[in-house]
């Protein structure tokens, strides 16, 4: 399946910049960045994946992701270190998807990207190369011609 867009389409998506990469890699992180920088609007499509592992989620199945459930963002992923963290991506992933979910989340991102990249329209993967300052800084340049979005 290909996507295709005409000029007017692409014009109309000029204002739009899309955020790939695997799971964990921060592109949430750098939305979340990016509104607070600028105040620009932010369209997050992983909530739905997300309110769709919390419906199939239960204590005994799945009890890693159970006890994430409730505590709040910063307990979940600003407060663990590094290796808490580590641990408990491998942790929810072997309850979640196992190897299969990563396999499936990668070639997602792939395809992804390539539409993008074939309608020609903006298009930055987070790979954990760069920091999240400075992938932030590369969209805000790209909006930098754009008076509205500076």
């Amino acid at each position: 399946m290909t996507l295709e867009m005409n000029s007017s389409d692409k014009a109309g998506l000029r204002h739009a910049f899309w955020i790939g990469g695997p799971s964990d890699a921060g592109k949430t992180t750098v939305a979340r960045l990016l509104v607070q920088r600028r105040r620009w609007q932010w369209y997050p499509c992983d909530l739905h994946e997300h309110n769709h592992l919390i419906a199939r989620a239960d204590p005994v199945s799945h009890p890693n992701i159970h006890r994430a459930i409730g505590r709040s963002f910063d307990e979940n992923r600003v407060h663990p270190t590094p290796q808490q963290l580590f641990d408990q991506a491998l942790a929810t992933n072997e309850e979640s998807f196992r190897a299969k979910f990563l396999a499936r989340d990668r070639l997602l991102a792939d395809y992804i990207g390539s539409e993008v990249v074939k309608l020609g329209l903006p298009y930055l993967e987070v790979d954990c190369q760069r920091t999240v300052e400075e992938i932030a800084d590369s969209i805000q340049s790209h909006f930098a011609n754009y008076s509205a979005y500076v």
